[in-house]
């Protein structure tokens, strides 16, 4: 299917608030079953539940994620966008209060630290390695497309046309950056111009090994 072809039929919006729970299970049922690092550490849905839904109360994330739509604004993707600035206007959470959460969240289960060990050291590395005059990055979080709607170019509408939104939206923006367990993700991130910083192995965590996994974090970025 051509992607003049895919336009027609699906089309990209940001998302709402009224795509909270949507989000939220494509998160619970698609995401964690999926992801490595979870499997790995054999992290738990009944508590994880908890991290996801803290994630979507970020306002940023939840008004300015990118989502694909088919004829009826039935959600086919969606695009988990965050933004990572030393701008204090997009500074909408309650720091002390996320705190707060995490802290609880790894005293109650610490088998989830290293999976926030290596992502809060992918995402230090990352500044580490970016120009000085780079102060705003959009941050994809999460990509995700169910199953059923696979092999259709959603992710790709999800990339090329979000981009495009989201550079409208944020003029500021001076690029995109992502971390990723998946190879199917990051091959998505090499088509769309993005670039490999670094490579964080699970074995440096404590992380298991996973089958049919490349068994690391790897940092990408793009920029505008």
């Amino acid at each position: 299917m051509t992607l003049t072809k895919l336009q027609n039929k699906y089309c990209v919006r940001f998302t709402k608030n009224d795509d909270y729970k949507l989000m939220l299970k494509y998160l619970t049922q698609c995401f964690h079953q999926s992801e490595a690092i979870t499997q790995a550490l054999h992290l738990d849905i009944e508590y994880m539940r908890f991290h996801y839904e803290i994630f979507l109360n970020d306002t940023f994330l939840m008004n300015n994620s990118i989502c694909v739509v088919d004829s009826n604004d039935q959600i086919v993707g969606v695009r988990y966008v965050g933004i990572d600035s030393n701008n204090k206007k997009y500074d909408t959470n309650n720091t002390e209060t996320l705190d707060n959460f995490y802290n609880k969240f790894l005293k109650d289960y610490p088998s989830a630290l290293p999976l926030f060990g290596i992502i809060e050291d992918a995402k230090v590395d990352m500044k580490k390695e970016l120009p000085n005059e780079i102060h705003t990055l959009l941050r994809t979080e999460i990509i995700i497309v169910p199953e059923q709607y696979r092999g259709l170019g959603i992710a790709q509408l999800l990339m090329k046309d979000g981009t495009d939104l989201l550079r409208k939206r944020f003029p500021d923006a001076q690029g995109d950056c992502a971390e990723t367990t998946n190879p199917t993700a990051l091959k998505l991130f090499e088509k769309n111009g993005y670039k490999k910083i670094r490579d964080l192995s699970y074995q440096t965590y404590g992380i298991p090994e996973v089958q049919n996994s490349p068994n690391k974090v790897t940092c990408v970025v793009t920029l505008f």
